[in-house]
């Protein structure tokens, strides 16, 4: 473009922009409490890392008198037991390709034997009909489906746990040895290029000066020890790494507690201590260490630029399109938003390839009040769509535990009656379309009157033409349409979309939330033609959906006035500051700046250079060591991205 001098016209720079919201719709619960808190995020002013949990971390929340949420917040994400050592990919790469040369031992082949024999048992039983389970039909339980799924407990056979101690005991001794000889950077940059589990130990071998083959002939026959020895580690260190493995199984094989371990072990009078008292030790200095990366990061400033602020109480008034309930449970349970311009999240750890996603971290289905709740968003092209995309994601909340069986059989025969509903409408606005298309007034009229019949009249007592208001028949017909592929489970959309899966959860999953899409935002005006669309799920919702999270909301009430946090106990035991250098040596005073331990702080900058690390693992390695890493405990709880 060409300015009116000739000269070339300076681009315009682009803030970060959101649609501008409707006129709320329920200021009960103030939406602007989660600016206020710093829980919503907006790119270009926070720093997002996923290797593991998810950490979201804005300028205001790095000020010194913001520290005491900042410490709660980031003890509740270093010490949850909801990611699996595993579920980042680089460390089941590395630790799967270590561990496939130590062999299953006898006595896990016996118990894995024992228990085939059992199941083989079992099985026998159930084929003459004794002990035959019930099984869900996710087309006629959609709702229980859902439940079961999400309560489901993962049963660890004695191999994975075998293979994961083993995993996790090879990745630990390499990652002292590669410490101990000097280098510098994370276990990854050895395994770049290597094209199999061979490859990377030779790789190791060659900074380490260690024989391929013997290496490989001591964990065969000597195991992880056995290596730990040959690599000269001393035998207190395997010890400990020895005590360490044993707890991590009741520890659902934590990340958390691994990277705690290794930061705590290293703690002044720390190296004979117990294995939980290692772990605790390691979670202050983590923090420290992560509070003086996040402040060097932007530079000691903590303002949050105007088009920055800006845009976050844009995003907080969309969540006024929220019932008060849910938006204030959103709140207690910690729920952050993350708001990026850009049409999907996907370039945003973790990398979910969506217009908006919902991650709910976990140690418990039945208790959420320790977990992790994001909600991510992507900008829309006008405000209707934003404000669905937030009805949408935030409505993935659920407490599995709270949901009764008697309310699970009352929503599956409900949701089973709008199945079949909505299959009735379809049929009959497939034929109104076509005598629309031809002209036909009789046909379209017997349609209608079809639709005023008996058997379609809501809850509420309307017919037809009652619920439809002045919409038009086309667009009835697309609602119907846009009904029955989304609000019930047995419809094409649904058969084809990862829901479909066996091993997946049930796609009531999505029900919710569509429905919210609808109910809030699209029909929020014409409430009569969503309940003429979905009597059931309409009842489902606002007889079961909303008094669960009432009910959720009344115990966070509760707990939030029982336990209120005291910033003593958040700092204790952190010690007095260190004061960045200015370039002339003098220290400027940066109030809350806590001293760490420097091999801390390289976990720390370790750990924030290895965000980008987890997400693309090796593809060689990787694709090499995928038997193994199927062998390695993942936790079903951590992070449903929804």
């Amino acid at each position: 473009m060409q300015a009116q001098n000739g000269q070339p016209e300076q681009p315009t720079a682009i803030e970060p922009q959101v649609a501008a919201p409707l006129p709320p719709l329920d200021e009960d619960f103030p939406a602007s409490h989660f600016v206020d808190n710093n829980r919503i995020h907006v790119e270009f002013g926070t720093h997002i890392t996923a290797n593991g949990n998810i950490i979201a971390i804005n300028a205001a929340e790095l000020a010194p008198e913001n520290e005491p949420n900042l410490r709660q917040k980031l003890h509740k994400s270093f010490t949850i037991n909801s990611s699996s050592f595993f579920d980042m990919p680089m460390n089941a790469a590395i630790s799967g390709a270590l561990a496939s040369f130590i062999p299953v031992s006898q006595e896990t082949k016996q118990a894995m034997r024992a228990r085939q024999i059992t199941d083989w048992i079992r099985e026998d039983d159930e084929t003459a009909g004794l002990t035959a389970p019930a099984t869900i039909d996710k087309i006629r339980e959609p709702f229980r489906a859902m439940i079961e799924h999400r309560m489901k407990k993962p049963d660890i056979d004695p191999q994975i746990q075998e293979m994961s101690k083993n995993a996790i005991s090879m990745y630990l001794m390499m990652d002292e040895a590669v410490r101990r000889a000097g280098y510098s950077g994370h276990m990854a940059q050895f395994a770049r290029g290597a094209a199999n589990p061979r490859d990377f130990v030779t790789r190791l071998g060659d900074k380490l000066g260690f024989d391929t083959d013997r290496f490989i002939d001591t964990a065969r026959t000597e195991g992880a020890m056995g290596v730990g020895r040959m690599m000269g580690l001393d035998e207190q260190f395997l010890a400990s790494v020895g005590q360490l493995t044993e707890r991590l199984p009741d520890l659902k094989f934590s990340a958390n507690a691994v990277a705690n371990w290794q930061i705590g072990r290293r703690m002044p009078g720390m190296q004979f201590a117990g294995v939980d008292e290692t772990i605790n030790a390691g979670i202050e200095p983590r923090i420290n260490a992560k509070i003086m990366a996040e402040r060097m990061a932007v530079n000691y400033n903590y303002t949050v630029p105007p088009a920055i602020k800006k845009t976050q109480y844009e995003v907080a008034g969309l969540l006024n399109y929220l019932p008060s309930e849910l938006r204030e449970t959103l709140y207690l349970l910690g729920t952050e938003v993350v708001y990026t311009p850009e049409g999907t999240v996907q370039h945003l750890p973790p990398h979910a390839p969506a217009y908006g996603f919902n991650s709910q971290d976990v140690e418990s289905p039945d208790n959420l009040h320790n977990g992790l709740f994001h909600i991510f968003l992507s900008a829309k092209d006008d405000a209707e769509a934003s404000a669905r995309l937030v009805a949408h994601e935030s409505h993935h909340f659920i407490a599995p535990a709270s949901i009764t069986k008697q309310e699970i059989g009352i929503a599956d025969e409900l949701l089973y009656d709008d199945q079949l509903r909505l299959k009735a409408l379809e049929e009959l606005m497939d034929k109104w379309q076509v005598a629309e298309g031809k002209g036909d007034r009789a046909t379209q009229k017997q349609v209608i009157d079809e639709l005023n019949r008996d058997e379609f009249i809501t809850s509420s007592g309307k017919r037809f033409s009652d619920s439809i208001s002045n919409a038009e028949m086309l667009t009835f017909r697309n609602m119907v349409k846009h009904a029955y592929d989304r609000l019930q489970v047995d419809s094409e959309y649904y058969h084809h979309s990862p829901y479909a899966s066996s091993d997946y959860n049930s796609p009531m999953t999505e029900v919710i939330p569509r429905f919210a899409e609808l109910k809030y935002v699209r029909l929020r005006e014409n409430p009569e033609m969503l309940e003429f669309l979905t009597p059931g799920l309409c009842k489902v919702y606002d007889e079961i959906y909303m008094p669960h999270v009432r009910n959720q909301l009344q115990e966070l009430r509760q707990r939030a006035a029982l336990q209120q946090p005291q910033p003593e106990e958040l700092q204790a035991g952190a010690p007095q500051a260190i004061q960045p250098q200015q370039p002339g040596g003098e220290a400027a005073p940066v109030p809350g700046t806590p001293v760490i331990d420097a091999e801390a702080v390289r976990d720390a900058q370790q750990e924030v250079a290895m965000d980008a690390v987890q997400d693309k693992p090796d593809t060689k390695l990787a694709a090499q060591v995928t038997t193994a890493e199927k062998g390695l405990y993942h936790n079903p709880d951590h992070g449903p991205l929804i």
